[in-house]
């Protein structure tokens, strides 16, 4: 049984959340963003049952409720669960995309930088521009010299998603260890040194849902 469980969890961790990626990476953030949280949703309830965990969690809406849902969705090697919270890299994933993606439609569309000092962008780029300033509000900064024409102008940038996530992932681990206690400190990589102990609130948000939507039904 034991091992079955482990199975499904690891099934779980490598092909659920990657199903979505396509349309995130495709997708405004505010057409995917609802889609994402309940797919979230479903991989919570999932994994608290299949372990049998619904009976010791701690109460709903509660400090530690919150820190065990991060737990499950930091990755394996910053000592998380290794889940993958589609909420979390909506707007990294459709930032990732077009940063990669736009230079290379540029060659067949040479006049579409243009249009973004008109008055009124395509809702699209609109919605890029907004998920980069919300991105760099969380503490972003590999996006500091990102705008709406350089996507199109600049070389095409491989790999920005993982280093966005990179950086939104360390966020999170500092603020996992800021929550123990002091004597667990301990083993706070160099990386972390010198950094804030707390993100800013917006570098998680959407990643910790309510326990009562997690439960119920």
């Amino acid at each position: 049984m034991k091992a079955r469980v482990q199975t499904i969890y690891a099934m779980i961790r490598m092909c659920t959340a990657q199903q979505l990626t396509y349309l995130l990476r495709s997708c405004p953030p505010s057409t995917t963003l609802d889609a994402a949280q309940r797919l979230d949703l479903a991989i919570i309830n999932t994994v608290f049952r299949i372990t049998d965990s619904v009976r010791l969690l701690p109460p709903e809406g509660s400090e530690i409720m919150e820190q065990s849902l991060n737990r499950l969705f930091l990755s394996v090697r910053l000592g998380g669960g290794g889940m993958t919270c589609s909420a979390h890299i909506a707007r990294s994933a459709y930032v990732g995309s077009l940063l990669q993606c736009a230079p290379h439609m540029h060659q067949y569309f040479t006049t579409g930088d243009n249009r973004f000092e008109a008055a009124i962008p395509t809702s699209s780029m609109a919605e890029f521009q907004d998920s980069v300033e919300y991105l760099r509000d969380s503490g972003v900064d590999c996006l500091d010299n990102v705008s709406l024409r350089s996507a199109w102008t600049s070389p095409s940038q491989r790999k920005m998603q993982s280093r966005i996530s990179s950086q939104l992932q360390q966020q999170q681990r500092r603020r996992e260890l800021a929550s123990l206690p002091w004597s667990c400190r301990s083993t706070k990589t160099e990386s972390d040194k010198g950094s804030p102990s707390v993100p800013h609130p917006k570098a998680i948000s959407g990643c910790a849902p309510t326990l009562p939507t997690i439960l119920t039904g």
